[in-house]
């Protein structure tokens, strides 16, 4: 999802990515840091001195073309025999609850301290 988000936007921030894919910043940073060692994704300087841009590489670009149309053809498999309302309003109730979960919403609330560790991974990461 995070190399998808880059590949949508190339030259962002890493907080552009992190909005684009629906992921918190820390983690977007994480996994950025990871797929820059990896060869995947290039970084550098912003117009901020704190801003980072980033961008995929030809082997990123490679493999994100790789993996789009099997993600994709997942999603159809998952969502077929729904009618196209049905997955429409399923897939925006997954958005919510993810929200609601991460703080997004404010009726929902943030988890911290040791009710986070409690909780176990992050919802975000386990509907990806």
């Amino acid at each position: 999802r995070v190399l998808a988000a880059v590949a949508a936007g190339e030259g962002q921030t890493i907080t552009g990515v992190a909005q684009r894919a629906g992921t918190e910043i820390y983690t977007t940073s994480r996994l950025l840091a990871a797929a820059t060692r990896n060869g995947l994704v290039s970084r550098r300087p912003g117009a901020d001195a704190r801003a980072v841009v980033v961008s995929l590489t030809r082997s990123g670009r490679r493999l994100v073309s790789r993996i789009t149309p099997q993600a994709r053809l997942l999603e159809r498999r998952a969502l077929a025999g729904l009618p196209a309302e049905d997955s429409e309003r399923l897939l925006a109730l997954l958005k919510r609850i993810v929200g609601n979960l991460s703080g997004g919403n404010r009726s929902g609330g943030r988890l911290s301290g040791p009710a986070r560790a409690a909780a176990g991974p992050s919802t975000k990461a386990v509907l990806r």
